[in-house]
């Protein structure tokens, strides 16, 4: 430990003992000082830097630069599930930069799936283009259905998982 240090630490012994503070109060003992009685934050030790905005020091932080994808009605109902009922991962998502990366890999998924559903559904219940040229309001209805179900299983396995 440096001069200042040991110095810091004397003086913040000094001031614990006249104000009376318990015994089970925590002091930083390691600090770096910079110059005259300024210490380093955690920040500034990673490379943090900071501006002043008056009384105030705020620090310089960006956010990294995404790509110019727009999010679809997937990607979108999947933001606002993040934000009402996973608020820790939509938190360290935005905060390191990786929301929009994940929110647009699940619109792209999610519409992949839809319409590989939607076929598979229509080949299976075995609604066909001659059926939509003999009765368009059954067809109609039958796609509907399909569509909605479709629906219903990207909500359950990639929206709300």
């Amino acid at each position: 430990m440096n001069e200042k240090t040991v110095l810091r630490q004397y003086e913040i012994r000094k001031h614990h003992q006249k104000s009376k503070c318990s015994q089970n109060t925590v002091f930083v003992a390691n600090t770096k000082l910079i110059g005259e009685n300024m210490m380093k934050s955690l920040f500034e030790q990673n490379g943090g830097t900071y501006r002043r905005e008056g009384d105030y020091l705020v620090p310089n932080l960006t956010v990294p630069e995404g790509s110019e994808y727009h999010i679809g009605i997937w990607g979108q109902r999947r933001l606002n599930y993040l934000k009402k009922h996973r608020r820790i991962l939509y938190t360290n998502l935005l905060t390191s930069g990786k929301l929009h990366e994940h929110l647009r890999e699940i619109d792209e998924t999610a519409y992949e799936r839809r319409e590989l559903i939607i076929k598979q559904m229509m080949k299976a219940q075995g609604i066909t283009e001659q059926l939509k040229a003999e009765n368009q309001m059954l067809w109609v209805g039958w796609v509907n259905n399909i569509c909605a179900c479709a629906d219903e299983i990207i909500r359950n396995e990639l929206i709300y998982n």
